[in-house]
């Protein structure tokens, strides 16, 4: 399939991978992971998310999970998320994917824990999640200033 970028797409960095093997992902015990693809399921993080974002974002993340399409990932420490994500099958905005294709991101880790390798932990159970449901290609996109993620991604192995 040919990637065309639309010339007003704000990321100009897009990274697509296909995996059917699920990432070896070491147990931890000092996070709790959660992969949520309905509102039940993401109603008890409710005023965790609403911590962490505005009330506008946090509202649309509701809309967003009740819609379909889309699932909802975080880390958790004592209640509150250090990492969060959401994931889009078969969808994007900026830029055609195929069925079942998974587009990864928004991504966003809290500032104290940037650096601590939470960012590539949750994506890559999230990813094993979505493997396990039948998904094998995924994408992920970033803007060229954000190095972060960039070795965040490279991390992941895309």
């Amino acid at each position: 399939m040919e990637l065309r970028i639309p010339a007003d797409l704000p990321y100009q960095l897009i990274y697509r991978m296909h995996r059917t093997a699920p990432f070896d992902v070491p147990a931890r015990d000092d996070v709790e992971f959660r992969f949520v693809s309905s509102l039940p399921q993401l109603l008890p993080l409710a005023m965790p998310l609403r911590r962490v974002v505005a009330v506008s974002e946090w509202a649309k993340s509701l809309v967003r999970i009740n819609v379909g399409g889309r699932m909802f990932y975080c880390l958790l420490r004592d209640g509150a998320i250090l990492h969060r994500g959401w994931v889009s099958v078969s969808f994007c905005n900026h830029y055609k994917v195929g069925p079942g294709e998974v587009v990864i991101g928004p991504i966003w880790s809290a500032p104290g824990t940037r650096g601590h390798w939470l960012a590539k932990y949750s994506t890559q159970r999230a990813m094993n999640e979505l493997i396990g449901l039948g998904r094998s290609t995924f994408y992920f996109n970033t803007s060229a200033e954000n190095l972060a993620c960039q070795k965040m991604i490279a991390n992941c192995y895309f």
